[in-house]
């Protein structure tokens, strides 16, 4: 099972697999993640590992090397996370800090990296390591928390299901101190993850909207 191949089927194929080759998923390590690492958001490893999966390309010329493509690392949940009340209510929060950490390491998996090859994203990879790592997990529930989820909904298109943790009140307050000066705060988070600088208030609201911020 570790070792079978899957074909791309209907992804979009790009230039490089166009140039045949299949994807090969597997069970892979820690050092797959380290040698993706830099393509990721988060810094480092992750505190916990109990699971690697990786994808590898197998170019159709066998004079070509092996490319990993994507991996995938499995973590002990984190002890509190307010989207896993939505998801699941109070059911470990209730409990004391040491039976909840028991508990959750006993029925809780969290997906804490999902990385791919920038030569192989749009191909559907991400989605696929979380359909295995789905397939293989080892406890009753799995959950990742995406910080992007929004942008890149891969783990929606797996199969998991989306909760949203409830606003905080500092979030709540600062953006309706926004939309009082006409300033959308959609518009700020998308242009702040495309690199690109927000339109600053008008001087008279400037002082205004410091003052949200610093709260």
């Amino acid at each position: 099972r570790a070792n079978r191949r899957e074909r791309f089927g209907s992804d979009p194929p790009d230039e490089s697999i166009a140039l045949g080759g299949e994807l090969q998923f597997e069970v892979g390590s820690i050092h797959d993640f380290d040698r993706l690492a830099a393509h990721h958001y988060r810094a480092g490893r992750p505190a916990t590992i109990t699971q690697v999966h990786r994808a590898v390309f197998h170019p159709t010329n066998e004079i070509a090397a092996p490319i990993l493509a994507g991996v995938l690392v499995v973590s002990h949940p984190p002890l509190d996370a307010r989207a896993r009340r939505r998801a699941l209510g109070d059911r470990y929060g209730d409990l004391p800090a040491g039976m909840r950490g028991r508990a959750l390491n006993r029925e809780v998996r969290t997906i804490s990296r999902v990385v791919v090859d920038p030569r192989f994203r749009g191909l559907g990879v991400a989605a696929r390591l979380v359909r295995r790592a789905l397939a293989r997990a080892d406890t009753p529930c799995t959950e990742a928390f995406a910080t992007m989820g929004r942008l890149h909904p891969f783990f929606e298109r797996a199969g998991m299901q989306r909760f949203d943790p409830p606003p905080k009140p500092a979030a709540v307050t600062f953006n309706a101190v926004l939309r009082a000066v006409n300033i959308n705060p959609a518009l700020i988070a998308a242009r702040a993850l495309l690199e690109m600088p927000p339109r600053h208030p008008p001087p008279a609201h400037r002082a205004t909207v410091e003052r949200a911020m610093r709260r």
